[in-house]
């Protein structure tokens, strides 16, 4: 888990759904790692947060595989 410098971490929901605590408007990363088909999937999609709800997708389309 890479947490040197992350506001924090959490785990979706079986439906996989997460939300954070309030956090400041800013520019981010989101990393997130899943096993999937034998291998994993990794994600490193940066995220603009602006006032109020924000919600970001994470799919195949924007993820790339690890081995």
């Amino acid at each position: 888990m890479i947490t040197a410098k992350a506001l924090g971490s959490i785990q979706t929901d079986d439906a996989g759904h997460a939300q954070t605590p309030p956090i400041a408007s800013g520019r981010y990363y989101l990393v997130g790692v899943y096993p999937y088909q034998g291998r994993a999937l990794l994600w490193d999609v940066p995220v603009t947060v602006q006032v109020g709800s924000n919600t970001v997708t994470l799919s195949q389309l924007n993820s790339r595989p690890i081995h």
